[in-house]
């Protein structure tokens, strides 16, 4: 069948050509799934799939966004509501209590590594020890650039990838020139947000009756413990703490741009994109992210030979607070005393004797510093030559890199004043550079044999990380202005941790449909990885 289409018919007798477009079901759209493509009608795994004008009506900045409540079995917990935040992702509920969960994910052929990141935190301080998530790189993606995002949810994906997606595989592929004339496009998105749900929370009257009928309920009486809230701080003051630490406006400002044509045999696409998103909290905290992508594919007159080229590569700057001021909106009394002094300086609320009487919630957001850079190098190069007619040997070669510098610095001022040395003067540094290198030839085969269709493939994949993560901390500097100063600390302290994995495997997959009803697909895979015991370093997944 074809797709309608109308033309308007002028008054003129000269003959109309129309050319009609098939109108393509939804079951013969398609889907990318691994080292290769298929349709629906003829996939037999339980695979998901969003495509590029499903994500674009969402005004996301991370890619995993996008796939919140469209995926049945995909499920997506954002750790923190800061821009530059990381994500928990469990495809199929959790498979282990104690190790990872996180399902492989694939950009355009090649693996990012989040297990091999180090100290250096994508979210800041907030998600340092949050284990690999912490250091998602999946957020230098710019969801603009993706054409399509497929989720690979069953034992099809352990089988054709291995002991790498025993917990899945999201396969994301990017953008790519499209034949035709020079097509320039340029986005400018700008949005707010503010929280979106505040809790009924007491006023201070109901406050004090509820601190004054549990003190009395457990046979106590006021004076026996400090109950600071009581005796000391204003009883006649309140303070609405979720609007004072979580009541602000978030701003995020997203600029796309990109070139893209080609002829019969070349085409190319280059873009960029600009980043900068705030949060809620006080202060001025930013995070800002560039990014440059290409993509070049070319083949030759008789469609023999082609090699594409894609890379990109990203730059983020991330100032977020040192703590999240969520649980203190809640759980501070509303009478608690106001977070200033008249001089600019943090109010501690001291008793007679000099000694604080409020743990101020602004002390590590307001006098921390907190600097946080990484840069991200996407490139992946495929070459395919045509044997036959339907035998094509192909190879697919990727290169990432990833870099962090991370800067953590705590001032005495983030301290109660009763309680202050040199030594709460505290810089940490550490740098990350972690480095992929895949490789993965295959060899192809498709033909009509009368009424059965027949695909198959055969390959290997060859891989090496490379992770290096090296810390040093300070302390005991006698003025603020030093703390980026190592020589001026009296204690310093260093680490380095250096971390590698090798992945080697063999796959094949056999794929026959007959009469375009029955269909039957067989896949294997030897992996044999660093990561095994040193006795059993090889397995089979079909």
């Amino acid at each position: 069948s074809y797709a309608a289409r109308e033309i308007k018919i002028g008054a003129s007798d000269a003959p109309i050509i129309v050319a009609l477009e098939k109108n393509i079901s939804q079951l013969d759209e398609v889907q990318y799934i691994a080292y290769g493509t298929t349709s629906k009608r003829y996939n037999v795994g339980n695979t998901a799939s969003i495509k590029a004008a499903d994500i674009e009506k969402q005004p996301v900045q991370n890619p995993l966004f996008a796939l919140q409540g469209r995926v049945p079995g995909l499920l997506v917990t954002q750790n923190t509501g800061l821009a530059n935040g990381t994500f928990n992702v469990q495809i199929q509920g959790r498979n282990s209590i104690t190790r990872g969960n996180d399902p492989l994910i694939v950009v355009d052929g090649v693996p990012l590594p989040f297990e091999l990141l180090g100290a250096a935190s994508l979210g800041g301080p907030l998600n340092v020890g949050d284990n690999k998530r912490s250091n998602s790189p999946i957020n230098f993606i710019n969801p603009s650039d993706i054409e399509a995002i497929d989720i690979l949810k069953d034992a099809d994906a352990t089988a054709i990838y291995g002991s790498r997606a025993a917990n899945g595989a999201i396969l994301i592929t990017t953008k790519k020139g499209k034949s035709g004339k020079t097509r320039v496009t340029v986005g400018i998105q700008q949005g707010w947000s503010k929280v979106g749900r505040k809790l009924d929370m007491l006023d201070t009257r109901q406050y004090l009756d509820m601190r004054y009928e549990a003190i009395k309920n457990d046979g106590l009486t006021i004076d026996e413990y400090p109950n600071y809230d009581l005796r000391l701080w204003d009883t006649t003051r309140y303070t609405d703490w979720q609007k004072e630490l979580i009541g602000g406006t978030a701003k995020n400002t997203n600029i796309t741009t990109s070139v893209s044509g080609g002829t019969a045999t070349i085409q190319y696409l280059v873009g960029g994109t600009l980043n900068r998103s705030t949060n809620v909290f006080p202060g001025n905290f930013a995070n800002k992210t560039g990014n440059i992508h290409f993509n070049i594919n070319t083949s030759s007159l008789d469609q023999r030979f082609k090699l594409g080229l894609t890379g990109s590569y990203a730059v983020n700057s991330n100032r977020v607070p040192g703590a999240d001021l969520t649980r203190a909106a809640v759980l501070l009394a509303p009478n608690a005393p106001r977070l200033y002094n008249e001089d600019g300086t943090l109010n501690w609320a001291p008793n007679t004797t000099g000694s604080s009487t409020f743990n101020n919630p602004l002390a590590e957001t307001a006098f921390s510093d907190y600097e946080n850079t990484m840069n991200m190098l996407t490139s992946n190069a495929q070459v395919s030559y045509s044997i036959l007619p339907g035998l094509v040997i192909k190879s697919s070669f990727g290169y990432n890199n990833i870099r962090g510098d991370f800067f953590h610095a705590t001032l005495p001022s983030a301290v109660p004043p009763e309680s202050r040395t040199n030594n709460h003067r505290i810089s940490t540094f550490s740098n990350t550079n972690s480095f992929t290198w895949i490789a993965e030839p295959q060899l192809t085969f498709s033909k009509m044999i009368g009424k059965i269709s027949v695909d198959a493939l055969a390959g290997g994949t060859f891989q090496k990380d490379k992770a290096e993560t090296k810390g040093v901390s300070g302390q005991g500097f006698i003025n603020d202005l030093l703390v980026r100063d190592l020589a001026s600390a009296t204690l310093v302290r260093g680490g380095y941790n250096n971390t590698i994995y090798r992945y080697n495997a063999l796959f094949g997959r056999l794929n026959m449909i007959v009469n375009r009803k029955y269909i039957m697909n067989l896949t294997a895979r030897r992996d044999g990885s660093s990561r095994f015991g040193e006795n059993n370093l090889f397995h089979n997944f079909w």
